[in-house]
């Protein structure tokens, strides 16, 4: 089982009848094991669902993690005149990557040259954050363009 810590205000998605719909968690309730979260939404339609039902939902964490897990609807109430739904707390959790590549956090000092100053052989400094297999992702001083090519030393 995945370690998973379910915190207000952050955003889930309710997979159902083949569309993800949008809502945020408003309480938790430890205590009555149960979650409550804002009528879930898709283009402006309000998700309606039955006690019982049974729903797949996808949930970020504020590190950058994604969540896949299954609630159990347990009815509705209001607070505060806003509508919520009551859903019992996530089982059948699982950890999603939802990139072709893992990204790994790496930080090292780099040299690179901008394509355009490949002649000059003038090298520049940067800070490198992140690999992946698609990429890596770097911190430079200058404003680099979309589309842009350079090579790291």
């Amino acid at each position: 089982m995945e370690k998973l810590k379910l915190e207000i205000n952050n955003k889930l998605e309710v997979f159902y009848d083949k569309k993800n719909y949008k809502s945020v968690i408003q309480d938790i309730r430890e205590k009555e094991k149960e979650v409550l979260i804002s009528i879930p939404v898709f283009d402006g339609e309000y998700l309606t669902l039955a006690t019982g039902t049974i729903i797949e939902q996808i949930y970020y964490d504020n590190n950058g993690n994604v969540y896949q897990f299954k609630s159990k609807v347990l009815g509705r109430t209001k607070e505060r005149n806003l509508s919520l739904y009551r859903l019992s707390l996530p089982y059948d959790i699982k950890k999603i990557q939802r990139r072709d590549y893992v990204r790994v956090n790496f930080v090292k000092i780099i040299n690179y040259i901008n394509a355009k100053d490949i002649e000059n052989e003038k090298y520049k400094k940067a800070l490198l954050l992140d690999l992946s297999g698609g990429g890596m992702r770097i911190k430079v001083e200058e404003k680099l363009e979309k589309g842009e090519v350079f090579f790291q030393k």
